[in-house]
């Protein structure tokens, strides 16, 4: 493959909601070229970096799309964060021409800043009707592309734009229209793949140990993504590229849960839960088929019992569909808040418990993690009144170094050898314990303290505890594992880690 031989300079302007025919009037036909080029592409296929993010929509492919993060006036330049990426390797010297499926619903909403390979920025944009519903638009200028891979950049420059898809082609006489056609398949899919569910297998709890099908201890160790809706992970690629590169034995998709409604949050599963849900399945499928565990993650930050009929219909589901994997740990409550009593959480488990058991094959029963009273620290106070006739049943530990130091360690030595320094296991009970999130870093994300992080490894290897590290992600914070700049399709280079992302890598490949 050749190598593109300059650097081509793109200034776009975005005409986002124009009917495509009134802006392409040479446009005649919606009908392919069979001897033509055409990469449909999903907006949300591209690397999603802060603010910009995925949003749902049942009018859009997939039904969701991409916009920006949060409410800003129109930029006078690009900002220094928040933009999506789209590598294309073009196989063929021709023009080419960019469509894109998207929506401005005012007069101050209606642009993107776009840029093509190294050159610079440009605006996007279109002074003429707006609309509510999605329409097709094309840039006023082709591009003589050469063979080679080239990387489309784009990003936000006024609140509420929103891209659905984008098509580049060599048909300058072809206009797309309704949804378009099937995507192109912009990030190679990546086959690898682990053995380490071919020979750990079915996973059993035995006393405070997680163990394989044959009863010897086994200790996982893995990543879990940053929430779905702010950090897609690419399907086809994420994953099988983690567990290649990262050697990790189990992944958690993160799916958040609560519907946060002020902010900068957008909505997580419970605002558009089939949107949510068709996402996490493709990737517990993906890690499936990488042969590494996977945790199906309820991922709340509040009292689980306010969400208890969702969850059962979700579990019940999933359980239903997942259940009979050996890959397949549950997880059913991430994080409880302080508000949460532990009887409270017991409460919740002990309904949700019997909904997956229910779909178990009779031949062995998945592992379920409960969460923990005050986000997951105070392991110690269930220890104090475990779950009571229930098996492969685990607790979740969750620290950040840089916040929680040798007082959580303590309650989790309480909580594994039955003692009572902390106080809080006065019935001397052990429980098994499994850390579904922790990071070097402080809880806000803000600086790591590796020399902390290296205690809390200490002490959960010495023990023998199953890990997952936070976060598989690119957000430009202490502990996501890649810089902002990079895409989270991969397959990464060395200098795609952050210095949290290079210390995790040496201790999940050590052994």
């Amino acid at each position: 493959m050749k190598s593109n031989p300059f650097t081509l300079s793109l200034i776009l302007v975005l005409l986002l909601t124009a009917c495509a025919a009134a802006r392409n009037p040479d446009a005649d036909s919606s009908t392919p070229d069979p001897t033509k080029t055409y990469f449909w592409i999903e907006a949300e296929a591209g690397a999603v970096y802060k603010s910009m993010i995925v949003k749902s929509d049942q009018a859009a492919s997939n039904q969701i799309f991409i916009t920006s993060y949060r409410s800003k006036p129109a930029l006078d330049v690009p900002p220094p964060d928040g933009y999506i990426d789209f590598t294309i390797d073009i196989r063929e010297r021709a023009l080419y021409r960019v469509w894109a499926r998207v929506q401005a619903p005012r007069e101050d909403a209606n642009s993107f800043w776009m840029k093509l390979d190294d050159g610079p920025w440009f605006v996007w944009e279109h002074i003429g009707r707006l609309a509510d519903s999605w329409c097709w638009d094309y840039l006023p200028t082709d591009f003589l592309l050469e063979t080679g891979p080239h990387t489309l950049r784009m990003t936000y420059r006024e609140n509420n734009v929103g891209v659905d898809k984008l098509l580049l082609t060599d048909d300058l006489s072809f206009t797309p229209d309704g949804m378009g056609k099937t995507a192109s398949r912009i990030f190679q899919r990546n086959n690898f793949r682990s053995s380490v569910v071919d020979r750990y297998g079915n996973l059993q709890v035995i006393g405070t140990r997680l163990c394989d099908q044959n009863g010897e201890p086994v200790q996982l160790r893995g990543v879990s993504t940053h929430g779905l809706q702010w950090f897609p992970a690419v399907i086809g690629a994420t994953i099988p590229n983690a567990v290649e590169a990262l050697g990790i034995d189990i992944i958690r998709p993160a799916l958040y849960i609560e519907d946060y409604v002020k902010g900068d949050f957008w909505n997580g599963y419970l605002a558009h839960p089939e949107e949510m849900k068709a996402m996490e399945k493709d990737l517990i499928e993906d890690a499936i088929a990488a042969g590494v565990y996977v945790v199906i993650d309820w991922h709340i930050h509040t009292n689980p019992t306010t969400y208890t009929e969702q969850a059962l219909d979700f579990f019940t589901e999933m359980s239903a569909l997942y259940g009979g994997y050996p890959n397949v740990l549950f997880e059913i409550c991430n994080e409880p808040d302080d508000s949460a009593a532990w009887f409270m959480i017991k409460r919740y488990a002990e309904r949700i418990i019997p909904a997956i058991r229910e779909n178990d094959p009779d031949d062995f029963e998945n592992i379920i993690i409960i969460g923990t009273p005050n986000w997951c620290q105070y392991v110690d106070l269930a220890a104090d009144d475990p779950l009571i006739g229930y098996t492969n049943i685990m607790y979740a530990l969750h620290f950040y170094a840089g916040s929680h130091k040798e007082e959580f360690r303590m309650r989790a030595r309480d909580a594994l050898d039955g003692t009572q320094a902390m106080r809080g296991n006065l019935h001397g009970n052990k429980i098994p314990l499994i850390v579904t999130e922790w990071s070097a870093c402080d809880y806000g994300a803000n600086e790591n303290d590796f020399a902390e992080a290296q205690q809390w490894l200490d002490f959960i290897n010495e023990r023998g505890i199953s890990w997952i590290f936070w976060a598989l992600c690119n957000k430009d914070e202490a502990s996501s594992i890649f810089y902002p700049d990079v895409s989270l399709a991969g397959p990464w280079k060395t200098e795609d880690y952050t210095p949290s992302g290079v210390w995790i890598r040496e201790r999940i490949q050590k052994r």
